[in-house]
Protein backbone atom coordinates (compact mmCIF):
# COMPACT_ATOMS: atom_id res chain seq x y z
CA UNK A 1 0.00 0.00 0.00
CA UNK A 2 1.39 3.43 -0.98
CA UNK A 3 0.48 6.71 0.80
CA UNK A 4 1.10 10.17 -0.53
CA UNK A 5 2.12 12.98 1.81
CA UNK A 6 1.64 10.71 4.78
CA UNK A 7 2.77 11.46 8.31
CA UNK A 8 4.08 8.56 10.40
CA UNK A 9 3.59 8.87 14.15
CA UNK A 10 5.18 6.40 16.57
CA UNK A 11 3.19 6.24 19.78
CA UNK A 12 5.50 6.44 22.80
CA UNK A 13 5.38 3.46 25.15
CA UNK A 14 3.36 1.27 22.78
CA UNK A 15 3.99 -1.00 19.79
CA UNK A 16 1.83 1.01 17.31
CA UNK A 17 2.24 3.15 14.19
CA UNK A 18 -0.28 5.75 13.10
CA UNK A 19 -0.26 6.69 9.39
CA UNK A 20 -2.24 9.81 8.39
CA UNK A 21 -2.93 10.68 4.76
CA UNK A 22 -3.40 14.14 3.38
CA UNK A 23 -7.08 13.37 2.85
CA UNK A 24 -7.51 12.94 6.60
CA UNK A 25 -7.78 9.20 6.57
CA UNK A 26 -5.88 7.55 9.42
CA UNK A 27 -4.49 4.02 9.43
CA UNK A 28 -3.25 2.34 12.61
CA UNK A 29 -0.96 -0.65 12.84
CA UNK A 30 -0.77 -2.12 16.32
CA UNK A 31 0.31 -5.31 18.04
CA UNK A 32 0.89 -5.84 21.71
CA UNK A 33 3.91 -8.11 21.33
CA UNK A 34 5.47 -6.61 18.17
CA UNK A 35 8.09 -3.85 18.02
CA UNK A 36 8.63 -1.96 14.78
CA UNK A 37 11.82 -0.15 13.89
CA UNK A 38 12.07 2.97 11.72
CA UNK A 39 14.97 3.38 9.34
CA UNK A 40 16.96 6.61 9.20
CA UNK A 41 15.44 7.42 5.80
CA UNK A 42 11.78 7.19 4.77
CA UNK A 43 11.06 5.74 1.38
CA UNK A 44 9.17 8.04 -0.99
CA UNK A 45 5.61 6.88 -1.66
CA UNK A 46 4.19 6.51 -5.13
CA UNK A 47 1.48 8.65 -6.75
CA UNK A 48 -1.97 8.68 -5.18
CA UNK A 49 -4.80 7.32 -7.28
CA UNK A 50 -8.22 8.96 -7.63
CA UNK A 51 -10.46 8.74 -4.62
CA UNK A 52 -13.24 6.17 -4.85
CA UNK A 53 -16.95 6.76 -4.11
CA UNK A 54 -17.74 6.39 -0.49
CA UNK A 55 -19.88 3.38 0.12
CA UNK A 56 -22.66 3.11 2.63
CA UNK A 57 -21.62 2.18 6.07
CA UNK A 58 -22.15 -1.45 6.70
CA UNK A 59 -23.27 -3.02 9.91
CA UNK A 60 -20.47 -3.39 12.34
CA UNK A 61 -19.42 -6.93 12.58
CA UNK A 62 -18.23 -8.65 15.66
CA UNK A 63 -14.55 -8.39 16.38
CA UNK A 64 -12.73 -11.44 15.31
CA UNK A 65 -9.89 -12.99 17.18
CA UNK A 66 -6.57 -11.35 16.82
CA UNK A 67 -4.57 -13.19 14.25
CA UNK A 68 -0.94 -14.01 14.52
CA UNK A 69 1.52 -11.42 13.33
CA UNK A 70 2.92 -12.24 9.95
CA UNK A 71 6.52 -12.20 9.04
CA UNK A 72 8.06 -8.80 8.30
CA UNK A 73 8.43 -8.05 4.65
CA UNK A 74 11.66 -7.05 2.99
CA UNK A 75 12.67 -3.42 3.34
CA UNK A 76 12.18 -1.38 0.21
CA UNK A 77 14.80 0.72 -1.51
CA UNK A 78 15.27 4.14 0.12
CA UNK A 79 14.78 7.27 -1.90
CA UNK A 80 17.20 10.21 -2.06
CA UNK A 81 17.81 12.18 1.18
CA UNK A 82 15.99 15.42 1.59
CA UNK A 83 17.62 18.84 1.97
CA UNK A 84 19.26 19.67 5.32
CA UNK A 85 17.02 21.67 7.56
CA UNK A 86 17.96 24.84 9.44
CA UNK A 87 20.09 24.52 12.55
CA UNK A 88 18.02 24.21 15.67
CA UNK A 89 18.39 26.48 18.69
CA UNK A 90 21.13 25.75 21.33
CA UNK A 91 20.07 24.52 24.73
CA UNK A 92 19.49 27.30 27.23
CA UNK A 93 22.38 26.97 29.80
CA UNK A 94 21.27 30.02 31.75
CA UNK A 95 18.60 27.93 33.46
CA UNK A 96 19.25 24.23 33.99
CA UNK A 97 16.97 22.27 36.30
CA UNK A 98 18.80 18.94 36.23
CA UNK A 99 22.18 17.34 36.79
CA UNK A 100 24.71 17.81 33.99
CA UNK A 101 26.41 14.47 33.34
CA UNK A 102 28.92 13.90 30.52
CA UNK A 103 28.33 11.01 28.18
CA UNK A 104 31.85 9.62 28.83
CA UNK A 105 33.95 9.48 32.03
CA UNK A 106 37.01 11.72 32.50
CA UNK A 107 37.06 13.02 28.91
CA UNK A 108 35.51 16.48 28.60
CA UNK A 109 36.81 19.80 29.98
CA UNK A 110 34.98 22.94 31.10
CA UNK A 111 36.83 25.83 29.45
CA UNK A 112 40.27 25.96 27.81
CA UNK A 113 43.46 27.97 28.26
CA UNK A 114 42.23 30.43 25.62
CA UNK A 115 38.52 30.29 26.57
CA UNK A 116 38.28 30.48 30.35
CA UNK A 117 35.40 30.86 32.76
CA UNK A 118 35.69 34.02 34.85
CA UNK A 119 34.28 32.72 38.12
CA UNK A 120 33.09 29.47 39.63
CA UNK A 121 30.37 29.83 42.23
CA UNK A 122 29.67 26.83 44.48
CA UNK A 123 26.97 26.71 47.11
CA UNK A 124 27.25 24.94 50.48
CA UNK A 125 28.70 21.66 49.29
CA UNK A 126 31.93 19.88 48.43
CA UNK A 127 34.38 20.05 45.52
CA UNK A 128 35.67 16.51 44.95
CA UNK A 129 39.07 15.69 43.40
CA UNK A 130 40.36 12.16 42.79
CA UNK A 131 43.83 11.15 43.98
CA UNK A 132 46.01 10.41 40.94
CA UNK A 133 47.82 7.54 42.72
CA UNK A 134 45.39 5.93 45.17
CA UNK A 135 42.17 6.80 43.36
CA UNK A 136 40.59 8.02 46.63
CA UNK A 137 38.27 11.03 46.64
CA UNK A 138 39.43 14.21 48.41
CA UNK A 139 36.75 16.71 49.35
CA UNK A 140 37.26 20.48 49.68
CA UNK A 141 34.64 22.22 51.84
CA UNK A 142 34.22 25.31 54.03
CA UNK A 143 32.66 24.88 57.45
CA UNK A 144 32.21 27.73 59.97
CA UNK A 145 35.03 29.74 58.39
CA UNK A 146 37.47 26.80 58.20
CA UNK A 147 38.72 25.39 54.89
CA UNK A 148 38.55 21.59 55.23
CA UNK A 149 40.53 19.17 53.08
CA UNK A 150 39.10 15.69 53.76
CA UNK A 151 40.63 12.57 52.25
CA UNK A 152 44.19 14.04 52.05
CA UNK A 153 46.72 13.90 54.90
CA UNK A 154 48.90 16.87 53.88
CA UNK A 155 49.02 20.12 51.89
CA UNK A 156 52.23 21.06 50.03
CA UNK A 157 53.17 24.59 48.93
CA UNK A 158 56.51 24.52 47.12
CA UNK A 159 58.88 22.48 49.32
CA UNK A 160 56.97 23.22 52.56
CA UNK A 161 54.41 20.59 53.55
CA UNK A 162 51.62 21.03 56.10
CA UNK A 163 50.92 17.58 57.57
CA UNK A 164 48.42 16.26 60.11
CA UNK A 165 51.04 16.66 62.90
CA UNK A 166 53.01 19.77 61.91
CA UNK A 167 55.09 21.53 59.25
CA UNK A 168 58.03 19.95 57.44
CA UNK A 169 60.14 20.40 54.32
CA UNK A 170 60.28 17.82 51.54
CA UNK A 171 64.00 18.69 51.28
CA UNK A 172 65.81 17.38 54.41
CA UNK A 173 68.52 20.09 54.32
CA UNK A 174 66.23 23.08 53.80
CA UNK A 175 65.58 25.46 56.72
CA UNK A 176 62.01 26.36 57.72
CA UNK A 177 61.55 30.11 58.11
CA UNK A 178 58.69 31.69 60.07
CA UNK A 179 58.22 35.37 59.28
CA UNK A 180 60.30 37.64 57.03
CA UNK A 181 63.21 40.04 57.53
CA UNK A 182 61.91 43.29 58.96
CA UNK A 183 58.76 41.87 60.57
CA UNK A 184 57.80 43.56 63.83
CA UNK A 185 55.70 40.75 65.30
CA UNK A 186 56.75 37.91 67.58
CA UNK A 187 56.53 34.13 67.45
CA UNK A 188 54.13 33.35 70.29
CA UNK A 189 54.05 29.83 71.76
CA UNK A 190 51.09 28.53 73.74
CA UNK A 191 53.29 26.34 75.93
CA UNK A 192 56.96 25.60 75.31
CA UNK A 193 59.61 24.37 72.88
CA UNK A 194 60.34 20.64 72.78
CA UNK A 195 63.65 19.26 71.51
CA UNK A 196 64.52 15.84 69.98
CA UNK A 197 66.03 14.60 73.26
CA UNK A 198 62.67 15.15 75.03
CA UNK A 199 63.71 18.28 76.96
CA UNK A 200 61.52 21.39 76.87
CA UNK A 201 62.11 25.13 77.18
CA UNK A 202 59.29 27.32 78.46
CA UNK A 203 61.32 30.41 79.42
CA UNK A 204 64.42 32.23 78.26
CA UNK A 205 65.79 32.35 81.85
CA UNK A 206 67.89 29.20 81.65
CA UNK A 207 71.09 28.10 83.37
CA UNK A 208 73.47 26.59 80.88
CA UNK A 209 75.38 23.39 81.49
CA UNK A 210 78.48 23.75 83.65
CA UNK A 211 81.56 23.58 81.48
CA UNK A 212 84.87 21.97 82.48
CA UNK A 213 87.12 23.93 84.82
CA UNK A 214 89.70 25.93 82.94
CA UNK A 215 93.41 25.70 83.54
CA UNK A 216 94.88 27.86 86.29
CA UNK A 217 96.31 31.07 84.93
CA UNK A 218 99.82 32.28 85.71
CA UNK A 219 100.37 34.16 88.94
CA UNK A 220 100.50 37.90 88.56
CA UNK A 221 103.58 39.97 89.33
CA UNK A 222 104.09 40.99 92.95
CA UNK A 223 103.09 44.56 93.66
CA UNK A 224 105.45 47.09 95.19
CA UNK A 225 105.84 47.09 98.95
CA UNK A 226 103.93 49.82 100.70
CA UNK A 227 105.67 52.52 102.67
CA UNK A 228 106.46 51.76 106.29
CA UNK A 229 104.40 53.84 108.63
CA UNK A 230 105.83 55.71 111.57
CA UNK A 231 106.19 53.70 114.73
CA UNK A 232 103.63 54.81 117.25
CA UNK A 233 104.14 54.86 120.99
CA UNK A 234 104.06 51.50 122.65
CA UNK A 235 100.78 50.88 124.33
CA UNK A 236 100.28 49.56 127.77
CA UNK A 237 100.57 45.84 128.24
CA UNK A 238 97.15 44.31 128.02
CA UNK A 239 95.80 41.51 130.11
CA UNK A 240 96.53 37.99 129.03
CA UNK A 241 93.77 36.70 126.76
CA UNK A 242 92.36 33.20 126.76
CA UNK A 243 94.42 30.53 125.12
CA UNK A 244 93.61 30.21 121.41
CA UNK A 245 92.70 27.05 119.58
CA UNK A 246 95.48 24.78 118.51
CA UNK A 247 97.10 25.95 115.31
CA UNK A 248 97.41 23.99 112.12
CA UNK A 249 100.79 22.41 111.75
CA UNK A 250 102.77 23.64 108.76
CA UNK A 251 104.65 21.02 106.80
CA UNK A 252 107.67 22.79 105.31
CA UNK A 253 108.34 21.00 102.04
CA UNK A 254 111.41 22.93 100.94
CA UNK A 255 112.33 26.07 99.04
CA UNK A 256 112.55 27.56 95.56
CA UNK A 257 114.99 30.22 94.45
CA UNK A 258 112.29 32.46 92.93
CA UNK A 259 108.50 32.63 92.82
CA UNK A 260 108.61 32.11 89.03
CA UNK A 261 110.44 28.82 89.50
CA UNK A 262 107.85 27.76 92.07
CA UNK A 263 104.91 28.65 89.77
CA UNK A 264 106.45 26.81 86.82
CA UNK A 265 106.73 23.66 88.96
CA UNK A 266 102.85 23.49 89.05
CA UNK A 267 102.80 21.62 92.36
CA UNK A 268 99.61 20.26 93.95
CA UNK A 269 99.78 20.40 97.74
CA UNK A 270 98.11 18.86 100.77
CA UNK A 271 96.66 20.63 103.82
CA UNK A 272 99.51 22.34 105.75
CA UNK A 273 102.12 22.12 102.92
CA UNK A 274 104.33 25.21 102.64
CA UNK A 275 107.32 26.30 100.53
CA UNK A 276 109.80 29.18 101.12
CA UNK A 277 110.76 31.52 98.27
CA UNK A 278 114.40 32.39 98.91
CA UNK A 279 114.44 35.54 96.75
CA UNK A 280 111.93 37.49 98.90
CA UNK A 281 111.44 35.26 101.96
CA UNK A 282 107.74 34.71 101.26
CA UNK A 283 105.89 31.57 102.40
CA UNK A 284 103.62 29.78 99.87
CA UNK A 285 100.88 27.85 101.73
CA UNK A 286 98.40 25.38 100.11
CA UNK A 287 94.76 26.66 100.31
CA UNK A 288 92.35 23.69 100.46
CA UNK A 289 89.33 25.91 99.67
CA UNK A 290 90.67 27.36 96.42
CA UNK A 291 93.03 24.41 95.69
CA UNK A 292 95.82 26.87 94.98
CA UNK A 293 98.91 28.31 96.67
CA UNK A 294 98.52 31.46 98.80
CA UNK A 295 101.32 33.86 99.61
CA UNK A 296 101.24 33.99 103.44
CA UNK A 297 103.73 36.86 103.56
CA UNK A 298 107.40 37.13 104.38
CA UNK A 299 108.92 34.97 107.11
CA UNK A 300 111.40 37.77 107.81
CA UNK A 301 110.00 41.20 108.56
CA UNK A 302 111.65 44.46 107.47
CA UNK A 303 114.89 45.35 109.16
CA UNK A 304 114.45 47.72 112.10
CA UNK A 305 116.45 50.86 112.80
CA UNK A 306 119.91 50.32 114.09
CA UNK A 307 120.14 51.03 117.79
CA UNK A 308 123.02 52.87 119.48
CA UNK A 309 126.15 50.89 120.00
CA UNK A 310 126.42 49.72 123.55
CA UNK A 311 129.53 49.77 125.64
CA UNK A 312 131.72 46.79 125.52
CA UNK A 313 131.04 44.70 128.54
CA UNK A 314 133.53 42.77 130.55
CA UNK A 315 134.24 39.28 129.49
CA UNK A 316 132.25 36.97 131.60
CA UNK A 317 133.43 33.75 133.06
CA UNK A 318 132.87 30.69 131.00
CA UNK A 319 130.16 28.70 132.57
CA UNK A 320 129.35 25.08 132.26
CA UNK A 321 127.52 24.10 129.06
CA UNK A 322 123.82 23.58 129.67
CA UNK A 323 121.76 20.66 128.41
CA UNK A 324 120.55 20.70 124.81
CA UNK A 325 117.09 22.23 124.33
CA UNK A 326 114.16 20.05 123.33
CA UNK A 327 112.54 22.49 120.87
CA UNK A 328 115.03 21.89 118.06
CA UNK A 329 114.59 21.45 115.09
CA UNK A 330 111.32 23.40 115.43
CA UNK A 331 110.99 27.15 115.53
CA UNK A 332 108.14 29.11 117.13
CA UNK A 333 106.26 31.23 114.59
CA UNK A 334 103.09 33.34 114.98
CA UNK A 335 100.23 33.22 112.48
CA UNK A 336 97.34 35.74 112.24
CA UNK A 337 94.05 34.51 110.68
CA UNK A 338 91.55 37.15 109.50
CA UNK A 339 87.96 36.08 108.67
CA UNK A 340 85.94 37.94 106.01
CA UNK A 341 82.60 36.25 105.37
CA UNK A 342 83.36 32.61 104.64
CA UNK A 343 86.97 33.28 103.63
CA UNK A 344 89.80 32.84 106.16
CA UNK A 345 93.17 34.38 105.22
CA UNK A 346 96.39 33.48 107.08
CA UNK A 347 99.19 36.02 107.57
CA UNK A 348 102.68 35.15 108.81
CA UNK A 349 103.50 36.96 112.06
CA UNK A 350 101.45 38.52 114.80
CA UNK A 351 98.28 40.43 113.97
CA UNK A 352 99.78 43.62 115.38
CA UNK A 353 102.92 43.31 113.24
CA UNK A 354 100.69 43.00 110.15
CA UNK A 355 98.41 45.87 111.20
CA UNK A 356 95.37 43.57 111.25
CA UNK A 357 92.40 44.32 113.48
CA UNK A 358 88.81 43.18 113.74
CA UNK A 359 87.64 39.54 113.50
CA UNK A 360 91.16 38.13 113.76
CA UNK A 361 92.65 35.18 115.59
CA UNK A 362 96.32 34.69 116.49
CA UNK A 363 98.11 31.35 116.74
CA UNK A 364 101.64 30.15 117.11
CA UNK A 365 103.01 27.02 115.54
CA UNK A 366 106.18 24.99 115.68
CA UNK A 367 107.62 24.76 112.19
CA UNK A 368 110.69 23.15 110.68
CA UNK A 369 112.80 24.90 108.09
CA UNK A 370 115.02 23.38 105.43
CA UNK A 371 118.75 23.81 105.62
Amino acid sequence: MLFSAAAIIVAAGSASFTISEATGTTHVLAHAAQTYALNDAICQAGAVGPAGTNGTNGTNGTNGETGTVGASGEQGTCGPAGATGAKGLDAQWSEVSQDIIPTEDNKFTIGTLAKRWKSLQLGPGTLFIQDQVTGAQAGLTVNAGSLLLDGADSLRIGNVQLTATGIKSVLPNQDLTIGALGDQGYLSLSRALKFPDGTTQSTAMLNGLTGPQGAQGPQGAQGPQGATGATGPQGATGSTGPQGAAGVAVNMKGSFATKTAFTNAALVGNPGDAWIIVADGSLMVWNTLTTSWDDAGDLQGPQGLQGPKGETGATGATGAQGPAGTIAPYGKQFVCVKTVGLVKSMYWGTCASQGLTGNTSEYWILATFPN
